[in-house]
């Protein structure tokens, strides 16, 4: 069952994806649940995901999923669909949010990636700019005084 909040009237939106390694027959990783919150912190999103082939790990001990309950959870594909039109007109923000959307198979939709963040100064000098991404660690720790 897709849990999701109806009309999206946000403009930022973040994603998360939890993801699980396939078996030998299936290279890279698959998507085992997405969460789609907007600026306030609302959830938007929130659902298993069938990865429909065997994954290699357990996700309890990474994500607290039981593969059980992934079988009747429904396909990426008809979750993609859904998100497809409900956030069509949001920006996906986030820290490395390229690859989360590119696992869920988004990646036509407009994004801004805090990794490549950065600061020249003033308060009306931030902005967002092609070079090396740093790491959340580092900016967590820059600009918020804080450690993750």
């Amino acid at each position: 069952q897709i849990i999701h909040s109806g009309e999206v009237n946000a403009l930022f939106v973040a994603i998360d994806c939890e993801m699980d390694q396939a078996n030998e027959s299936t290279t890279g990783n698959v998507v085992v649940k997405v969460s789609i919150v907007d600026e306030k912190g609302r959830i938007l999103l929130d659902t298993l995901i069938n990865p429909e082939v065997e994954i290699n790990r357990s996700l309890v001990k990474l994500h607290g999923i039981k593969k059980k309950w992934l079988y009747d959870a429904p396909t990426l594909k008809d979750v993609r669909e859904y998100a497809s039109k409900m956030f069509s007109k949001c920006v996906f923000v986030g820290h490395s949010v390229i690859h989360d959307l590119k696992c869920f198979g988004m990646t036509e939709v407009r994004y801004a990636d805090t990794s490549y963040f950065e600061d020249k100064g003033g308060p009306n000098d931030l902005y967002f700019k092609r070079q090396s991404p740093k790491r959340l660690k580092d900016l967590v720790a820059t600009y918020l005084n804080g450690g993750i």
